[in-house]
């Protein structure tokens, strides 16, 4: 007998506030949800690879209620626990859609991502969310150092005793330099006294006046994936010391993503207009057309057709026109 109502989110390795781009990479924890109602049927685990060659679909979970305000409430509320750090999903967009009064009226329609865009996308004060994520990120370095193994061998000696710590650390474009400094009432962080706990699973607890934040924060290489109250963040850990002749590729444009060159359109010596197309790449079942940043002249085209490319790498090269 039919009886209730359930609803299925799709969890993919995408991020939809950058055009629905596919995200690759090393799921270094996967927690799937649990409780009354909820099943999920995964094709992946903690240690999976997620690469260009298959589907982007990680998960569906589902729930179920006896009304559909119950089956709402319980999806969102799986999506709220589900851990999948490693690679940007669509769990956060797909929460702002749960929790969108249109939605929860049943108001639908095949326009609603379209029409509902600015309500969907990164939370208000987004900026001050990803300070805080970048701060944890920060902390929980810190907490995880090793122990002392000398006697009498202060930790984190420096030389200049009234300086800080300085981490530099990035949420997308948006960059900040945090500054640490140990105290014997836990540890200044920004110029504010904090107290901070993190156990062996990866959760921050966060104090700051009076207030007490959870963090959960794993780490892999140079990358931190913060999750926050208020959504998941990606904190890239600018490296302490550079690499001495490292240089910059110069103006053009790079891989947004890993994948497969299926077609250069342009060559050495070319002229080009900003937002002129340079490159087509395939990944995860998708093109995705690579623009000339700027105005100006083709000085080396890095790529050719059938190449397989990581994230970041540079495939047109361009002396930008003052």
């Amino acid at each position: 007998r039919t009886c209730g109502w359930a609803m299925e989110a799709r969890i993919y390795a995408e991020d939809p506030d950058n055009g629905y781009l596919p995200s690759t990479g090393t799921l270094h924890r996967w927690q799937a949800p649990a409780g009354s109602g909820i099943r999920v049927d995964a094709g992946v685990e903690t240690g999976s690879e997620i690469t260009v060659h298959y589907d982007p679909m990680l998960a569906k979970v589902i729930a179920h209620g006896a009304s559909r305000d119950e089956a709402v409430r319980r999806l969102d509320g799986a999506l709220r626990n589900l851990v999948a750090s490693g690679v940007v999903t669509n769990r956060d967009h797909l929460r702002r859609v749960l929790q969108h009064p249109s939605y929860q009226s049943a108001d639908l329609h095949t326009r609603f991502l379209e029409v509902h865009a600015d309500d969907l996308g990164p939370a208000e004060g987004a900026e001050n969310l990803a300070l805080e994520a970048m701060q944890a990120a920060v902390v929980a370095d810190w907490l995880r150092r090793p122990p002392r193994r000398l006697p009498g061998l202060r930790a984190n000696w420096r030389s200049n005793r009234w300086r800080g710590v300085e981490c530099a650390v990035s949420v997308g474009s948006q960059v900040a330099t945090v500054v640490l400094e140990p105290s014997g009432e836990g540890l200044v962080v920004d110029g504010e006294l904090s107290r901070c706990s993190l156990d062996s699973g990866g959760m921050l607890w966060f104090e700051r006046g009076g207030i007490t934040r959870a963090h959960r924060v794993d780490r892999d290489a140079n990358v931190s994936w913060v999750r926050t109250h208020a959504g998941e963040f990606r904190v890239e850990h600018a490296p302490r010391f550079v690499v001495p002749g490292a240089e910059d590729s110069g103006g053009g444009c790079t891989a947004s993503m890993p994948g497969k060159i299926i077609q250069v359109l342009v060559s050495d010596g070319e002229s080009v207009t900003k937002g002129q197309a340079l490159v087509v790449m395939e990944a995860m079942k998708m093109e995705q057309t690579m623009t000339a940043p700027s105005d100006g002249t083709v000085t080396a085209v890095r790529v050719r057709e059938g190449d397989q490319v990581d994230a970041g790498a540079a495939l047109v090269v361009i002396d930008e026109t003052d």
